[in-house]
């Protein structure tokens, strides 16, 4: 990260909210601003400190996910918000992305990813756990098709991994790379994609995808 980046941390647990201060003091480019335990701390925190990235646990009193809706309802160019989270469930990440989060991260992960995590959605990137979407993907896979985004959207097989690729966190130079793709081509095809399923951005299309998966792992 060429410049610093101001990071609010809110979790309910102290003992961990600690750890991951203390882990990301030692990282280069990083400036702690704020530290809570409540959705009306993260709320607060953001309203004062205008934070580059909140990190935000979703069982918060209060609840995590409302209180990302709230920030995003009243800074939603400002601060990027990733949850940082013990919870795995498709229907957490889908209602994350759905609110406005821009990454979604397990608590298992280290502080590597997480600094991964952190400059990839200040970028204006999205991030989930690699092991987290994959584990959906495994879940909800039939045996041969992929699934479609919903039932009225037509994928290409090319899109689809397109969509995939982009969920795990990908930039759209580093799909082009992973497909031996011209950078341009990439970009249209998300353009297409994005028209194709209704959304603005790659947030959208993940809460989407992910909570598509999740009702056909259901049914």
């Amino acid at each position: 990260m060429s410049d610093t980046l101001s990071i609010a941390i809110v979790d309910d647990h102290p003992f961990y909210r600690d750890g991951v201060m203390r882990a990301l003091q030692k990282a280069r480019g990083v400036r702690i601003v704020g530290t809570g335990g409540s959705a009306e701390d993260a709320i607060r925190i953001v309203a004062e400190q205008k934070p580059d990235i909140l990190l935000l646990d979703i069982g918060l009193p209060g609840g995590g996910i409302e209180a990302a809706r709230a920030i995003q309802a009243s800074s939603p160019a400002r601060t990027r918000i990733i949850i940082l989270t013990g919870s795995d469930d498709s229907a957490d990440v889908a209602a994350a992305f759905q609110g406005g989060v821009r990454g979604y991260l397990l608590k298992g992960a280290d502080s590597a990813e997480l600094l991964q995590a952190i400059r990839t959605v200040h970028q204006g990137d999205t991030f989930i756990t690699p092991m987290l979407w994959s584990r959906v993907m495994a879940q909800s896979s039939g045996a041969a098709a992929p699934q479609q985004a919903s039932p009225s959207v037509e994928l290409s097989a090319r899109e689809r991994q397109m969509l995939d690729l982009a969920c795990t966190g990908l930039t759209n130079g580093e799909i082009a790379t992973r497909l031996n793709l011209a950078l341009p081509t990439v970009k249209n095809a998300m353009s297409r994609i994005f028209d194709k399923l209704g959304v603005r951005n790659r947030a959208e299309a993940i809460a989407m995808n992910v909570g598509n998966r999740g009702k056909a792992e259901r049914a």
